[in-house]
């Protein structure tokens, strides 16, 4: 169990996919546990080699990073 913030999470059977009312979840939204696991994880790790993980371009991730519900979650 990693503990990130003041959340606890688990990496087992969750479905990132879908809320937990069974909606689907816009890829965004599952795509900040895996972004936040790679700055805990590599914490000097740069913009551009998440978006390398993460197939996605560096402005994209900087785009994520800096939205009100990514703050919420890694603070």
């Amino acid at each position: 169990m990693k503990t990130l913030g003041r959340h606890l999470r688990t990496t087992g059977d969750i479905d990132n996919t879908r809320s937990p009312s069974g909606r689907r979840l816009a890829p965004r939204v599952y795509l900040y546990d895996q972004i936040i696991d790679l700055m805990l994880a590599n914490p000097g790790i740069t913009l551009s080699n998440i978006g390398k993980e993460l197939g996605k371009s560096p402005a994209w991730i900087s785009f994520t990073i800096h939205t009100d519900a990514f703050k919420d979650l890694f603070t």
